[in-house]
């Protein structure tokens, strides 16, 4: 598993993730909001097997709002989701349910 050193270099490589793992993820689909304490929005959109980054706009089927260092701890694997939901290091607004495809992409267990 790739250590990252910014959100942005994750994000860089979120596509290719997300297409390595295209047959795991063809059956979910939703559109995610990660929102970082220091102001960055992404907006994600899963939909057949792909993930894609978008300009944003609408309701997001989930929303996580994380200071970025926790959201590079998940990534990297130094944090578990649910022990960073449960400690209030991130918030998760909507439908936790769909974002289960996103945290396999971000600890690269999709395989």
């Amino acid at each position: 598993m790739r250590t990252y050193s910014s959100l942005e270099e994750f994000l860089n490589d979120l596509p290719a993730l997300a297409a390595e793992a295209e047959e795991t993820l063809r059956e979910q689909e939703g559109l995610f909001l990660m929102e970082t304490r220091q102001g960055v929005q992404v907006w994600l959109r899963l939909r057949e097997g792909r993930m894609s980054i978008e300009e944003g706009g609408g309701a997001p089927d989930c929303a996580v709002l994380a200071d970025e260092q926790a959201l590079l701890d998940i990534i990297n694997g130094r944090m578990h989701p649910l022990r960073a939901l449960l400690g209030g290091k991130i918030r998760v607004r909507g439908d936790k349910a769909r974002l289960q495809a996103l945290i396999s992409l971000m600890n690269g267990k999709t395989k």
